[in-house]
Parts: structure tokens; sequence; C-alpha cells
């Protein structure tokens, strides 16, 4: 179906360069850890210091997906299938079993905790459109955040939890057989109301994440076929281009603000890469074997 599509990448690209003596040196002191999927013989949600070191699987089996930190970095919210549908489960960092969340016939994906710890907002198929819930953990019910007929996806709540960010799809077409999507960057107050579009590009602009003082945006934008990772203010102003391709997707922030970390896609492999928000000199995570994606760092 088509809204499966839009969260499809065709893989496409050159193998990412080897870290360069300075970025060696950025990644020694790098703080805080990430939190991954990794992949190989079988799918694992894994942590690693952001600086590198040892990978550590918390959990093994099924196609888990689209992790996120809990404010207080004891937990972490994820999708994966029960009877072939994605529902949202938790995970505390230090072991355990998982406890399952959502219980629905539809999809739950792309999960962003509340910087309160409350709630998590996420993305589930209604009426053939994609629209933003929130997941409400105290009472275990879930509303839809964003009304109307428009499709809703990756939704991202800012640092006060005032406002919350996600990517609204305006058309949708097809070149070939290849599905064509032009997805904008919204921001809206973090009970729905008043949004904002802040891009206006013709490629798709997806994937937002505050940064952690609130004032920028950063999200990845397609333009001529690749995906690259862009920044803007939280106004929508001063975009600067951080990576240069070939995909490039799913950004996440250092708690310092100095950094960003995302998924890189080529028609080889996926990986974990870092660049500075300053110099814009992207080197790997190193994570060992095994393809790594969709990065949350805490």
């Amino acid at each position: 179906m088509w809204y499966r599509a839009a969260f499809l990448v065709v893989l496409v690209g050159l193998i990412p360069a080897a870290a360069s003596a300075q970025s060696d040196r950025e990644a020694k002191r790098t703080p805080g850890k990430i939190v991954f999927v990794l992949s190989g013989r079988s799918r694992s949600l894994a942590v690693v210091p952001a600086a590198g070191g040892k990978v550590r699987r918390l959990l093994r089996g099924g196609a888990i997906a689209g992790p996120d930190w809990s404010p207080d970095g004891r937990r972490i919210v994820f999708s994966r299938p029960r009877a072939g549908i994605a529902q949202l489960y938790t995970l505390r960092v230090a072991g355990g079993r998982p406890r399952q969340l959502t219980r629905s016939h539809q999809p739950s994906i792309t999960p962003d905790w509340s910087p309160d710890g409350r709630r998590v907002a996420f993305v589930r198929v209604l009426g053939g459109s994609t629209k933003v819930l929130v997941y409400n953990l105290q009472t275990g019910g879930a509303h839809v955040l964003l009304r109307g007929s428009h499709s809703d996806s990756w939704p991202a709540y800012s640092p006060s939890g005032a406002q919350i960010a996600f990517a609204r799809l305006l058309t949708a077409a097809s070149e070939g057989d290849e599905p064509v999507f032009n997805n904008e960057i919204y921001v809206a107050r973090a009970n729905g109301t008043k949004p904002v579009r802040l891009t206006r590009t013709p490629g798709d602009d997806v994937d937002p994440a505050w940064s952690p003082n609130g004032r920028w945006l950063a999200y990845s934008a397609a333009v001529g076929g690749r995906s690259r990772i862009v920044i803007m203010r939280a106004n929508g102003t001063g975009k600067r281009v951080l990576t240069s391709g070939p995909l490039d997707l799913e950004p996440t922030w250092s708690r310092d603000g100095r950094s960003i970390a995302f998924t890189r896609r080529t028609r080889r492999r996926a990986s974990i890469e870092i660049v500075s928000v300053n110099t814009r000199r992207p080197y790997p995570l190193a994570v060992g074997g095994g393809t790594a994606t969709s990065p949350d760092w805490h």
C-alpha cells in the first residue's frame, strides 16, 4: 500500500570514506551513548558509547525499529511486530522483559518520548492516511493529536515539551515504478493546534529532530535522488546542509548540541555516522560487524 512505500528507501551511492585523523580525535571526546538497531543474521536493539567502544545488545529478534530514549535514560521505546503488526514496546536498559504498550490492528511506528516522560507520540495508519497519535503511559490510552485529512508522520517533541515537529505529506506521485513523495516539516503546539509550515521544497523533508536547546531542527532533505542532513532554526530560517549524501536519514543530536548522528545508506550497506555541526566532517560510529541504523542519542 502507498503508506508503506513512504517509509521505503532506495539504496544508492558510495561506500563511506575512512575517518580522518581529526575525526578520530573528535570521536574520542564525543559524550553520551547511542541506542540503535543492529542487523546481521538477526536484528537487535543495541547501545554503544558515542565515543566508540563495546556494543551491548539489549534485545534480540524481531523486526525492531525506531528506538527512542526515555528522558531519564532508563528505558527505550521502540516498535516490533506482534502477530505481524508493529506495536510499541518499552524496555528497561538495566534488563528485563519488554512491556507492550499498543494493541492495535494497525501498525504503530516511529515513537518519540515526551520530555516529561508521561507520553509517547507515534504514527499509525487510520482511514488510509498516517496520523500522529499520543499514548498516555499512565492511563494506557491513545488519541489522535493532529486532526484533519492530512497524512502526518515522524513526530518529535521539543525539549521544553511545548511544541511538536512532524512531517506532513502534501503530494504523492510516481515516476515509473517508483513513488515520489513531497513531505514538508511542520511545527505545532504540543496539543496539536496551530501547525506552522517550516520547509517549502520540491523534495521530501522528513525525520525532524530538535537540538537540546530547542533553537534548531535537524531533518533529512531529499534533493535529486539524494537525502542530506540539514539544520534550520526553529522558525524555519538559517538552513545549513551538513552532509553530502547519498542517503542520509534519521538525525539525532548529541546532548551538548555539537554533533548529529544519522543513518547513511548506500547500495552495499547502512551505517551510523556522526557529523560535527561546526566542521561538517562526518565519521563512522564504530559498532563492529553488521548493519547499524536508527540512532537515538542520550
